[in-house]
């Protein structure tokens, strides 16, 4: 037996209240001693007695009394009778394995086809009256499917409707998603059924501590769940993966190359000869390629294209080579624009040539233009002063560079604030002009903090004694770097930094990170994500005053990844991962109207464009599947979005049943690997019945007897004690002669 409400079973300390009460209670006689007391002694015995029972009695019921009450309160549940009373109302939880493995095989001879088929028997089977929901293991969840529900024709429905082509199952989330889900249900009862197809990957021994808390959770839940693990499906060595695509620019232009590189690779032990490997741009297929892979060999594609219209366009690289065509195709949304405008603000201008401090800045930005090349320069540089720089450039800007400036007017800070959270970059390098206290209090705290770190101190000298600083080189991540880990690009620690401000050498944080450092240990770069824009502090300035990078190979390209990494930040991101919220800015005009988005399946959805900030945005958060989804707004201008799985589940070895049954036993879980089998076990498993109802019918009885016998026992005390005053009378006179003799 077990209890609901185990704290109230404090209540049983109540018992004691009519026992203390009839002892202090309880007649108290005097003892007086006189000579006639034999005569009435055996006579008054039996009566005695009696009254000693019948309050016995009394306290006995009474002291049921508070302790039913108790256990009532308590919500006792009584399990090992099946029997007796029957299959009990349940409360149950499906958690159903949706990544994209379970749809090896192809057709109806799928692992999910098959899980779908068993949740479907098993909702149906269960008792009238249970509860049921469902978790799905892969994905951001569906919330309608979560809700518990009585209506069992339509959960079926709903997972009749399921699809798989998810991401890597996330075991420890959805099991404990479950047990809360099964906290709020009302049976007794209660259970979580896992169908998977068991696949290595997402059981890995790194999710062991995981796995453990999750048992002890599911152990200390007042009505422990009991868990199920059923496997489906069989195994498929066999499959072939495109595991990534990247474009070689981070900003496209028309009429710009862009090469976009894929990776294939054979996750099984068949090689494939003359796999065809296709490009589409668009919808439209516009190169395919053929290539020989090795059973577990890894290749890269390259294709190339250049973009004739700017706007928004899709390209996907798909491979032939099996039935689950889940990870056979990597789709990336690209933006392509006509130019990216770029505004800097010199805060030391020269009329002479390469005088001013954003001079070789603005030559390295735009250098085919610079050069009279027929070429022409994907980034647009206007640049000004600090007196003349105004709030209204800021609009239609991609990025932003400050070179030198002492400090902005109040005006100018806050513009620039404005335009950074809604999405700008801004670049910020310094020289002598720069007046740290502004920078330091004003620049890094005020009005959401623009600096990433605060300027600290000059380090280096101009001296010919003084040593310079190098970049070091290192293997970069950033995207705005990586270029550089190939040395034909250029080495950034062919620069030499003479002068540099120290900066915050501990800068790394949940916002801001250091790109890269110089060999003193000093920052280089630093950025910070401040809402939905990003800020890059340099150390040293943009011109040769300080240091001799404009006068180095990897200069021009170094300022062209910065400036296009800080541009690309001003649309949102438009390749997601499943469950992320895509969104889109509009012109401040279109608030209130509706945006149309087409999912993947061609399913429409109206999106509202509202008001945020000073922009206007539309955003749609049901990214539940993987594919294309297209926004357009009343120009029927289209924005496309990509919705991509990772592709850790590529590799389809799954566990076998020994360890299946161990991770079972891990668990503390029952193993079963068909319906049927589960049939077997549920039927020898034992139901809990709550007893209130009968210990509440009990407590009445008891209630209603303790004032039936009281009454009772009052009228025939009464009637004896009447009974007992005339017997003492006439033996008192039958022997009132011998006395008086």
């Amino acid at each position: 037996m077990t209890f609901l409400n185990i704290a109230l079973l404090g209540g049983l300390s109540a018992i004691s209240i009519p026992i203390i009460i009839h002892f202090f209670n309880r007649n108290r006689h005097r003892v007086v001693r006189w000579g006639a007391m034999h005569l009435l002694q055996n006579s008054e015995m039996r009566p005695v007695r009696k009254l000693q029972f019948e309050q016995i009695l009394l306290l006995i019921l009474r002291c049921c009394l508070p302790l039913l009450l108790a256990l009532l309160m308590a919500r006792p549940v009584l399990s090992g009778f099946d029997a007796l009373i029957g299959e009990a109302r349940s409360s149950k939880v499906f958690v159903i394995d949706n990544s994209y493995s379970m749809d090896a095989g192809g057709g109806n001879n799928t692992a999910f086809k098959q899980a779908q088929d068993a949740v479907e028997q098993f909702i149906e089977k269960l008792p009238r009256g249970s509860d049921s929901a469902i978790v799905l293991m892969s994905g951001s969840g569906d919330p309608s499917l979560e809700a518990p529900s009585l209506d069992k024709a339509r959960l079926e429905k709903r997972v009749s409707e399921l699809n798989a082509g998810y991401g890597k199952a996330q075991v420890p989330n959805s099991l404990d998603r479950a047990n809360q889900i099964l906290a709020d249900m009302n049976n007794t009862f209660r259970e979580i059924i896992l169908v998977s197809d068991f696949q290595h990957v997402s059981w890995n021994d790194n999710e062991g501590p995981a796995r453990a808390a999750l048992k002890e959770a599911l152990a200390s839940a007042p009505f422990k769940p009991r868990l199920t693990l059923m496997k489906v499906g069989k195994e498929h060595r066999q499959n072939i993966a495109v595991t990534s695509a990247e474009a070689s620019s981070l900003v496209l232009g028309v009429q710009q190359p862009v090469r976009i590189r894929a990776t294939i690779r054979n996750y099984g032990d068949t090689p494939y000869t003359a796999l065809r490997v296709y490009f589409r741009v668009d919808g439209r297929e516009r190169d395919a390629i053929q290539i020989d892979l090795a059973g577990g060999e890894e290749q890269q594609v390259l294709f190339n294209h250049t973009f004739d219209e700017a706007g928004s366009h899709f390209v996907e690289v798909h491979a032939d080579g099996d039935a689950l065509e889940a990870d056979n195709r990597f789709a990336l949304s690209l933006p392509v624009w006509e130019s990216v405008p770029v505004l800097l603000v010199d805060g030391a201008p020269s009329p002479k040539v390469l005088e001013g401090d954003a001079d070789f800045l603005f030559i390295a930005l735009q250098p085919f233009t610079k050069a009279r090349s027929s070429l022409q320069d994907l980034i647009t540089p206007t640049r000004t002063n600090l007196r003349e720089f105004t709030p209204e450039m800021l609009n239609g800007t991609k990025a932003v560079i400050l070179t030198n400036i002492d400090k902005l007017s109040p005006s100018q800070h806050k513009a620039l604030v404005t335009y950074v959270k809604n999405g700008g970059g801004l670049m910020i390098f310094p020289g002598d002009r720069l007046d740290t206290k502004w920078h330091n209090n004003d620049f890094a705290t005020a009005d959401g903090g623009l600096l990433p770190s605060p300027w600290v101190t000059l380090a280096g000298g101009l001296e010919e004694t003084d040593l310079p600083a190098i970049i070091q080189q290192g293997q970069f991540n950033h995207p705005a770097l990586e270029l550089f880990n190939n040395p034909q690009n250029g080495k950034l620690s062919d620069g030499q930094i003479k002068v540099w401000y120290r900066m915050n050498s501990m800068a790394d944080s949940e916002d801001t990170t250091v790109l890269a450092r110089f060999d003193s240990g000093d920052p280089f770069l630093i950025e910070k994500r401040i809402e939905a824009g990003r800020v890059i502090q340099v150390a040293t300035t943009a011109d040769p005053d300080w240091n001799n990078l404009p006068a180095r190979p990897f200069f021009l390209p170094l300022m062209q990844r910065l400036v296009t990494y800080l541009a690309s930040s001003v649309h949102p991101p438009r390749n997601l991962d499943v469950g992320q919220p895509l969104s889109a800015l509009f012109p401040t005009e279109e608030i209130g109207n509706n945006a149309r988005l087409e999912s993947p399946g061609g399913k429409n959805h109206s999106v509202p464009i509202l008001a945020r900030r000073d922009r206007a945005v539309a955003e749609f958060s049901e990214t539940h599947s993987p594919g294309l989804y297209t926004l357009t707004d009343q120009n029927y201008r289209p924005i496309h979005y990509v919705v991509n799985t990772g592709r850790e589940e590529s590799d389809l070895a799954l566990m076998n049943d020994e360890e299946s049954q161990r991770m079972a036993a891990e668990l503390d879980a029952e193993w079963i690997d068909s319906a049927d089998a589960y049939e077997s076990i549920d039927h020898e498993r034992r139901f809990g019945q709550e007893i209130w109802k009968p210990l509440f019918w009990i407590l009445l009885l008891f209630l209603f007897g303790e004032l039936f016998l009281q009454q009772y026992f009052s009228k025939t005390s009464t009637n004896t004690q009447d009974l007992q005053l005339s017997t003492r009378q006439s033996k008192a006179r039958s022997r009132t002669p011998l006395y008086n003799r």
